[in-house]
C-alpha cells in the first residue's frame, strides 16, 4: 500500500499500568535491500475503533528512521521504546507505512485462525478491520505487531494488631 497506510492491533490494556513498547514484525530486506522508515503511535478506543493519537502525547505519531530500526532489529521483529502510563481500558498500537513502494516498509500478518479480528488498516479515510476483503490472501490474518506492558501493581490486604510474645 505505502504512504497513509495505517494498520494496528487492538489490545485490552485492564491490569496494566504502562505500555513500554511496541513490537513489530517486519523484513529489513524487501521490497527493496535496507529500511526506510515508518511512523508508530498508540490510539485511543473511540466507538470501537481507533480514534486519536493518545502517544505521542502531543498527538503526532513518531518517525521511525532507517537507522532506529536497523540499531534494534532482531531475528525480524523491532522493538521500539514508547513509555506511555495507561489511563485507558483499551488501546490500539499501530504503524504507518510512511513511504509509497518500493520503499514501504512492510508489515507482517500470522496465519493463526483461531484469534483472528484484532487487526485493522486505515488507507487514509478510515479505519476498517483488516478482514474486509481488499488485501487479497492476507485477510482475516492478525497483523504481527505487539505491545510490551507493565502489570499493575497489586496490593494485598494485611491485618493489623497487637503481637502479644508468648515466654517460657
Amino acid at each position: 500500500k505505502g504512504y497513509n497506510h495505517w494498520v494496528g492491533n487492538d489490545f485490552s490494556v485492564i491490569g496494566y499500568s504502562d505500555v513500554n513498547s511496541i513490537i513489530i514484525r517486519t523484513r529489513n530486506d524487501w521490497p527493496n535491500d535496507g529500511f526506510d522508515g515508518f511512523y508508530i503511535a498508540l490510539w485511543d478506543d473511540t466507538y470501537a475503533e481507533p480514534g486519536e493519537i493518545i502517544w505521542p502525547i502531543d498527538g503526532n505519531a513518531k518517525f521511525i528512521d532507517k537507522n532506529e530500526l536497523q540499531a534494534n532489529y532482531n531475528e525480524g521483529w523491532v522493538e521500539l521504546d514508547v513509555n506511555y502510563s495507561l489511563s485507558e481500558t483499551r488501546i490500539y498500537g499501530c504503524m504507518e507505512q510512511y513511504f509509497n513502494h518500493p520503499e514501504a516498509d512492510p508489515f507482517c500478518v500470522d496465519t493463526n485462525t483461531e484469534d483472528q479480528g484484532h487487526s485493522w488498516q486505515n488507507n487514509g479515510t478510515e479505519w476498517r478491520r483488516m478482514d474486509t476483503g481488499d488485501l487479497g490472501d492476507i485477510n482475516n490474518n492478525n497483523l504481527m505487531l505487539r505491545i510490551r506492558v507493565t502489570p499493575t501493581k497489586g496490593v494485598s490486604t494485611t491485618s493489623l494488631g497487637t503481637v502479644k510474645a508468648l515466654y517460657r
